[in-house]
């Protein structure tokens, strides 16, 4: 009886393996089709693991109009991470940007506390070429007359399993210990870019235009 009762139990355990297997399968395969003939860009959005966080939701507007921008150009290949909003920690998004690998990634934050948009690039033997888009999402933002300022983190070493950073200005600290996640983890170009929003789709157009501008120059120069 009690062998008949494991055995039920062991099923039961397989059963449930599998099933949690399908399902990183599927969550990590849902994106990882990449025509090597197009650009690769992923937009990464959202401070908050909250469905329907206020600030998300700016955010994923922003993310959709810098999308609708490449609706016609089929160079292009536009992913957005989490279009749906649902809860999902940044480890995940780090793991399904790795499995995907793409030219580039741009993560959309914002803040309404001053008018000032901040740029942050990690610099790193695998992630040097986050600089450039840095230079060129900086220069769009201040030919639109927009305040910005860049503050680049180097990845020092790797030493027992743990990212070592400097930052180039001590006093200036990174938004929050998940941004820093995906400048240390994500192994493509990747910046994560702090902006001052307001919920008004023309002004959010037009800085979709910025970032459009930006992406094209960069795979202009440097693809």
């Amino acid at each position: 009886m009690k062998i008949n009762m494991w055995k039920k139990r062991y099923n039961i355990l397989q059963i449930l393996v599998v099933l949690l297997s399908i399902s990183i399968v599927v969550i990590n395969t849902q994106f990882s089709i990449k025509d090597e003939n197009k650009h690769l860009v992923i937009l990464e959005f959202g401070t908050s693991i909250q469905e329907n966080n206020e600030e998300n939701l700016l955010n994923l507007k922003l993310v959709k109009f810098i999308k609708k921008r490449f609706n016609n150009d089929n160079n292009y290949e536009i992913i957005i991470l989490n279009q749906d909003n649902k809860i999902m920690y940044m480890e995940e998004k780090v793991d399904i940007i790795n499995n995907i690998n793409p030219n580039l990634v741009l993560s959309i934050q914002s803040e309404d506390s001053n008018e000032v948009f901040e740029i942050y690039p990690m610099i790193n033997y695998l992630n040097r070429e986050s600089l450039k888009i840095c230079e060129l999402l900086e220069k769009q933002l201040r030919d639109s007359k927009r305040n910005v300022n860049s503050y680049y983190y180097y990845l020092i070493e790797i030493r027992d399993s743990v990212y070592h950073i400097e930052k180039e200005d001590i006093d200036t600290d990174i938004k929050d210990e998940k941004t820093l996640t995906l400048l240390e983890k994500a192994n493509s170009p990747t910046i994560v870019v702090s902006n001052y929003l307001i919920d008004d789709d023309e002004y959010l157009e037009n800085l979709s235009n910025d970032y459009y501008n930006s992406i094209i120059e960069y795979f202009g120069l440097y693809s």
